[in-house]
């Protein structure tokens, strides 16, 4: 059985030459057998109830839902991949519950320091920064994850400083905060932005978060420096 599983994974290797194999390594201890047994058969890993086992790893596999349907006796599916998938996205709703109310908060204290309801004009540029890159990111089809949820608390962080910078900007310094944040804006994205190019998934997904959401925070930020010197 084992060999005509193993002939079908594509493994080389005839049904006569696995029992031999087997039949050599009989009188080893489990964890003996692990490293002295050639691949793939080095799966064979201990035993249970006088009982030996083995894990098979199945790889590049699309569908769990045939599997699931054999049924078979003694073959036990262990499914990580979808246990890592739903605490990977019981994490990313934590996030973005924290972002919230880290944004709530800081609203409270900008309330209170400026003393203004126009003050509030501030944790909307990362607020909004991070809906249009979400929403961008969503509408190209890109699959969010919680590693581009990390990134909020970057967007959040740098918004902030832009937005009290242009809100702060009187007409006499107009020219100068803009310039200011302008080039903060490069060198950030200079820093973090090319994290996107990377051709890691959890990196990439992290660094073309952090490239839209500081764009965005240095467009409403001058939206911001407008208003502020405009009224």
């Amino acid at each position: 059985y084992l060999g005509e599983f193993y002939q079908r994974l594509g493994v080389k290797i005839s049904s006569d030459d696995l029992i031999q194999q087997l039949e050599a390594q009989a009188e080893l201890s489990p964890m003996v057998l692990k490293d002295t047994f050639p691949a793939p058969f080095n799966t064979l890993i201990g035993s249970v109830d006088n009982q030996l086992y083995s894990v098979i790893l199945l790889k590049g596999l699309q569908s769990n839902h045939s599997l699931k349907l054999l049924n078979l006796e003694g073959v036990r599916f262990v499914d990580k991949v979808s246990g890592w998938s739903r605490a990977l996205a019981s994490q990313q709703r934590v996030v973005h519950s924290q972002f919230f109310l880290i944004l709530g908060v800081l609203a409270f204290f900008i309330l209170m320091v400026f003393k203004h309801i126009k003050s509030l004009s501030i944790v909307l540029v990362p607020g909004l920064s991070a809906l249009f890159t979400f929403a961008l990111l969503v509408s190209c089809g890109v699959s969010v994850s919680v590693f581009h949820s990390f990134a909020l608390f970057l967007i959040l962080g740098l918004g902030i400083d832009y937005g009290v910078f242009s809100y702060t900007a009187g007409q006499e310094v107009e020219q100068t905060a803009a310039k200011a944040i302008f080039l903060s804006m490069l060198t950030t994205l200079l820093a973090f932005g090319l994290l996107s190019l990377s051709q890691v998934p959890m990196i990439q997904g992290m660094g073309l978060t952090l490239l839209l959401g500081i764009i965005f925070n240095a467009l409403l930020s001058q939206v911001l420096i407008y208003e502020a010197s405009h009224c």
